[in-house]
């Protein structure tokens, strides 16, 4: 437990004068608190005051992942300090050089590890009924000393080396001669979709995702799209399967790009900014896991059975949906839901998928299709020629009975003759 008990937070009516202040960039913030009383409360908050986007953590452990992660993951940290172990708190030791900490704590708390942590800024003390005009106070403040770092600015970006740049020069410009191409081969345009994923994978885990990888990256979702067309058909897609079956990353995710569009479009929701939506987080999706045979799990029982891969390999793979997720939110002018569909890929309907455990209820619509397209990539890996959408149905009669997931299965089975 991070705190011994919940407050209460009073918002007084005076606190309405504070105006929500606009920004160029969103205010990434990730708030540790295990209380889920005290965080319904702080979120809409700060949103409400605030251009921001929260990561909300509720265990020391999933935010010491976070933080000892290569990339950076909010531009403020809220943390809970009253019974914070020494393990988060050397954590941010280290992160805290590079972003300022709000630490809550309680009235008259003590704290005597606060010199440690360097940039940090205390709430001291906490009275319940005046923390969020403390909070707002503490965050006006270090905004108007210019404390936040700039998310677009060239100190914060991953930079390429020379030899990286041609390569990806090259690439782009194999991309744009098939995007000019007014009926492409829709085989050689998987195959450099494909090559393109392959490329943006291995230079972001050497390097980051710097803005030349996220410009192929881009490229490619329209490529991709322009293969799928405006009525992508499910049997077709299938067919295709086996003939893309190279690097498990890249391969798996143009499939699913194309898979989740077909079950989109059956479900009636065939937009082209759903499409987009759907391609950019197959796209994205696994792009900071680093193993082909840890990629290919599909819970965190099966990544640790798998004994022959790295640990950290291993220990990272819970979270991957989340660093993933912070991956989207580099693109300029990404519609809403691409980073929701990413963070929620590997939830399941009962709560039992990761990396927080969501229901049904909690999932976002697009969310829903994401998932069952990923079982369907699964399920006709499997099965080859065998398979079929009957069958695929049986197997997840249970786990889709209801809700959004209940709709999807329906327009899938019903008429399959129509896929």
């Amino acid at each position: 437990m991070l705190l011994k008990r919940p407050f209460k937070i009073t918002l007084k009516r005076e606190d309405s004068v504070i105006e929500k202040r606009p920004s160029q960039k969103p205010l990434d913030v990730l708030l540790i608190e295990d209380d889920s009383t005290t965080a319904s409360l702080i979120i809409p908050l700060l949103q409400s005051k605030f251009d921001v986007r929260i990561q909300h953590l509720s265990t020391i452990q999933s935010a010491i992942e976070l933080l000892e992660g290569p990339w950076l993951p909010a531009d403020l940290i809220i943390c809970d300090y009253h019974g914070a172990s020494q393990a988060l708190l050397k954590c941010m030791l280290d992160f805290c050089q590079k972003v300022p900490c709000i630490l809550i704590a309680e009235e008259g708390f003590k704290v005597s590890d606060l010199s440690r942590i360097r940039g940090a800024y205390l709430v001291d003390p906490v009275n319940r009924k005046f923390l969020s005009r403390e909070l707002i106070e503490r965050i006006t403040g270090l905004e108007e000393k210019g404390e936040f770092r700039k998310g677009d600015g060239a100190n914060d970006e991953p930079r390429l080396d020379a030899k990286s740049k041609a390569l990806v020069e090259q690439q782009s410009q194999k991309i744009e001669s098939a995007l000019a191409d007014p009926s492409p081969n829709e085989d050689q345009a998987r195959a450099t979709a494909t090559e393109s994923l392959q490329i943006i994978q291995d230079l972001t885990t050497k390097m980051g995702f710097a803005p030349e990888v996220r410009k192929i990256a881009a490229k490619s979702v329209e490529l991709s799209l322009k293969v799928v067309g405006s009525k992508p058909r499910l049997s077709s897609i299938i067919a295709n399967l086996k003939k893309y079956e190279g690097q498990y990353l890249a391969s798996h995710a143009i499939m699913l790009a194309e898979i989740s569009c077909a079950t989109a479009c059956r479900v009636g929701w065939n937009s082209a900014t759903t499409y987009f939506k759907l391609t950019l987080a197959a796209y994205l999706h696994d792009i900071v896991v680093r193993n082909n045979d840890i990629a290919k799990c599909r819970s965190l029982e099966e990544a640790k059975q798998l004994v022959h891969v790295p640990e950290d390999d291993r220990f990272n793979y819970r979270l991957h949906p989340t660093r993933a997720a912070e991956f989207s939110r580099r693109f300029h002018e990404i519609p809403p839901d691409v980073d929701t569909i990413i963070a929620q890929h590997h939830e399941k309907p009962d709560g039992t998928g990761f990396p927080r455990g969501l229901f049904q209820s909690q999932l976002a619509p697009l969310s829903c299709v994401f998932i069952v397209a990923e079982e369907l990539l699964h399920f006709y890996l499997r099965e080859g020629a065998e398979g079929s959408m009957t069958k695929f149905a049986e197997e997840h009669s249970e786990e889709f009975k209801s809700g959004v997931f209940r709709k999807i299965m329906r327009a899938l089975v019903d008429d399959p003759k129509s896929l």
